[in-house]
């Protein structure tokens, strides 16, 4: 890959207007587009207030030239679909909500474990990752995931 990507675009299951991870999304994309970059938002389901703002996955063309920034929530089945990206991808963490505060039948209980369960799987395969929150050692305890926490130490040579 270039030093420069020929784009850096971002990837989500899911959209809501006013959340804070897809309000994260857009001011990244604008932050990213004023420097000069081609950038788009891909995400599995959107928010009718937001399908002029995201487009659908499918429209997403991968390209080894390209930066694809993954945020990570919660737990979802799309994990074969990023594995086999050739896009450089850069995972961006944004906490886990811990399933012990949902009741036990609840679907949130085990998409929380699920995205836990997924974070330690994933702590290979992106070439780096972003912490929006701070983690829980939990969450990375074996082995350790190389984060770069942002507010803590920002950019990290490769």
């Amino acid at each position: 890959m270039a030093l420069k990507p020929a784009a850096i675009h971002q990837f989500h299951t899911g959209s809501a207007y006013g959340d804070g991870v897809t309000n994260g999304m857009l001011f990244t994309r604008q932050l990213l587009r004023e420097m000069g970059f081609d950038s788009d938002i891909f995400c599995i389901q959107i928010a009718i207030e937001l399908k002029n703002e995201i487009k659908p996955v499918r429209k997403h063309r991968d390209s080894p030239d390209q930066v694809l920034l993954v945020h990570h929530t919660n737990g979802h089945n799309h994990g074969d679909w990023i594995k086999s990206l050739k896009s450089r991808r850069v995972m961006v963490y944004h906490n886990i909500t811990p399933a012990e505060f949902f009741p036990a039948q609840s679907p949130m209980r085990e998409l929380c474990d699920l995205g836990r369960a997924q974070l330690v799987v994933q702590r290979h395969r992106p070439a780096r990752g972003l912490d929006h929150d701070h983690v829980r050692p939990a969450d990375l305890a074996q082995p350790r995931a190389q984060l770069l926490h942002v507010r803590d130490r920002g950019r990290e040579a490769d």
